[in-house]
């Protein structure tokens, strides 16, 4: 079971079509991250990888010079780092988001039947609900 899912989320993980040059699994992982938090501290984006802060400065050195990450200094305090999506990391975003549900949509309504689907909704929604303590 732990091995389809991994095919399945393999499948619908962040690649932006037409990024220049290599985008690997960590930075389609970190694009993945950026997307979720938004605005993110340097040491919160490193901590919501679960690497090391000198490997997510990596990642976003890599990110920058393709233009689909910023990274901007605090007017405050200089050694505070913020990174976010760039104007074209957006855009490569909302193309991915798109392109997920579509390919959601289409695995859906070819590999399962009509009793699958409904019956993998609810699941999903059990899975989903909040629990109470």
């Amino acid at each position: 079971m732990v091995i389809a899912l991994e095919a399945l989320f393999r499948q619908l993980s962040p690649r932006p079509s037409g990024a220049e040059g290599d985008f690997s699994l960590r930075d389609a992982r970190a694009f993945g991250v950026l997307m979720h938090l938004g605005t993110a501290r340097m040491t919160d984006f490193a901590h919501a990888l679960g690497v090391p802060l000198s490997t997510a400065t990596h990642t976003v050195n890599r990110l920058v010079r393709k233009d689909l990450v910023t990274r901007a200094h605090s007017d405050r305090d200089r050694r505070l780092i913020t990174v976010q999506l760039s104007e074209r990391g957006s855009h490569y975003a909302i193309a991915f988001l798109d392109h997920r549900f579509q390919l959601a949509r289409e695995m859906l309504a070819s590999s399962l039947s009509p009793g699958e689907r409904e019956m993998l909704l609810e699941l999903i929604g059990k899975i989903a609900t909040p629990r109470s303590n």
